[in-house]
């Protein structure tokens, strides 16, 4: 059995369809990002126009705090966010970029060995440019 739509039904099965499709490939729009993770420095570099994500890096560390510098952050919309726990998997660190970025900034104690880096980001629109590396007392 062939069932025939009036013209104005099919377009709007079409337009239906094309909007869910453009909606279903998931908010991530385009992050450019480069990383760098060494024992005692990372670096992560990136260009985000309407990002969504998250990311999780093993970082090993010999020190038992770390500098991490945002230096070149800029950020137009949205939220950037990195926490740093230690190898016992406490949380050492917490930073957010929402327009102006945080500081330099030392973490607190933890304990070494390897540390994990959780990045994660919301509608970001924008450049982020942090670096850390471990201060060996």
């Amino acid at each position: 059995m062939r069932v025939t739509l009036p013209i104005e039904i099919a377009s709007l099965i079409v337009v239906m369809a094309a909007f869910s499709f453009a909606t279903s490939c998931g908010p991530s729009e385009r992050a450019d990002v480069d990383s760098d993770v060494r024992r005692n420095s990372f670096s992560y570099n990136g260009e985000f126009a309407s990002a969504w994500g998250e990311e999780t890096f093993a970082w090993p560390v010999s020190g038992g705090r770390a500098l991490l510098s945002w230096e070149g952050t800029n950020v137009g919309a949205g939220e950037f966010v990195l926490a740093v726990l230690d190898a016992e998997d406490e949380q050492v660190y917490f930073g957010r970029a929402v327009g102006p970025p945080p500081a330099a900034e030392t973490s607190a104690w933890g304990t070494a060995g390897e540390w994990r880096l959780e990045i994660s980001y919301r509608r970001l629109e924008g450049i982020v440019s942090v670096a850390g590396s471990a201060i060996i007392d």
